[in-house]
């Protein structure tokens, strides 16, 4: 047993660090989240001698019951864009996989849970850096060994799990076309500013358009003649019926490549919202998870594994 001089391995500190933005959770050996705070500190922003102070302040700002000894760091924070770069895990990959590469940062107290890379529903290599930890969190919390998994962002991930490993990884591009057509195409003038608020009507409207079947790249440009021709104006319209067709198009393409699979949505809650009313209007049964949820269960249970095997090589009895 560990002995009572032996430093405490809980509460884990969990960093979900994106291009963009840092998530940083405190997390008991259940994986409840316990403090959570957040940075605009994403990597591609993030000098290289930033890391290390950073990461002290939010192990200080989590406020723990505890001190803290030990940080997973997750996401593309082990990219070559990041802090420490962290090569991925080829499927089929579990908890265990990612539990036996994790990459230790000298001198800190951090280890950085590496991605996933796989073969797409077409067959072509396709990756994901942080969401291989939020869908084996979501395995466990919802007790499945096998099923699909939707992770809506930039770059939305679909993952196929079996027998408890990631198998399959699908990336879609639809969070990057939807600024990319409203902040540099012909359809800026209609789609406006991106502080409107949504219009659910105009969001079904687009999913219902998607059911054409045409596909996204022939659909969207209908965005500039419904406001000019059918006088459906309006940038809250315009930018939610875009979603709408954009969301629909992914939805209708992978349902086609994964019929039959159980399907999970997982998350921020606007993002999960729309994919869920989505797959109402497309008659797709799914349910949703809470993506904060999802990758601090995934990270304790990393730890966890990565705790049995530092005890059995050190041949202790937990």
């Amino acid at each position: 047993m560990m002995s009572r001089s032996e430093p405490t391995h809980w509460p884990l500190a969990v960093l979900d660090w994106g291009t963009s933005n840092l998530r940083a959770y405190c997390v008991d050996e259940a994986g409840t989240i316990l403090g959570q705070v957040s940075r605009d500190a994403g990597v591609k922003t993030m000098p290289e001698a930033g890391y290390p102070v950073l990461v002290q302040q939010l192990l200080a700002d989590l406020a723990p019951p505890a001190p803290i000894r030990h940080a997973l760091l997750v996401g593309m924070v082990g990219s070559e864009l990041g802090w420490r770069e962290t090569p991925m895990r080829p499927a089929p990959a579990s908890l265990s996989d990612l539990a036996h590469h994790l990459n230790p940062v000298p001198g800190h107290p951090c280890r950085v849970i590496p991605g996933v890379s796989a073969l797409s529903v077409a067959g072509l290599p396709d990756m994901m850096r942080g969401e291989e930890t939020q869908v084996l969190g979501a395995l466990a919390e919802t007790g499945q060994t096998s099923g699909l998994f939707c992770l809506p962002g930039t770059h939305c991930k679909w993952v196929q799990c079996d027998d408890g490993r990631i198998t399959r990884i699908t990336t879609a591009m639809t969070g990057e076309l939807f600024d990319l057509l409203t902040r540099h195409s012909v359809l800026r003038a209609q789609t406006g500013s991106d502080d409107t608020e949504d219009d659910l009507t105009a969001f079904d409207e687009g999913v219902q358009t998607a059911l054409t079947g045409l596909g996204a790249a022939q659909l969207a440009f209908s965005v500039r003649p419904r406001a000019l021709v059918a006088d459906k104006s309006g940038a809250a319209s315009a930018r939610s019926y875009l979603s709408g067709i954009l969301i629909g198009a992914e939805l209708q393409t992978m349902q086609a490549h994964q019929k039959g699979s159980a399907l999970t949505i997982i998350g921020a809650p606007a993002l999960t919202r729309a994919y869920a009313r989505a797959c109402v209007i497309l008659d797709i049964k799914a349910k949703t998870m809470d993506g904060a949820t999802a990758v601090s269960r995934g990270a304790a249970l990393i730890h966890h594994h990565w705790l049995g095997d530092i005890h059995a090589r050190q041949g202790l009895v937990r």
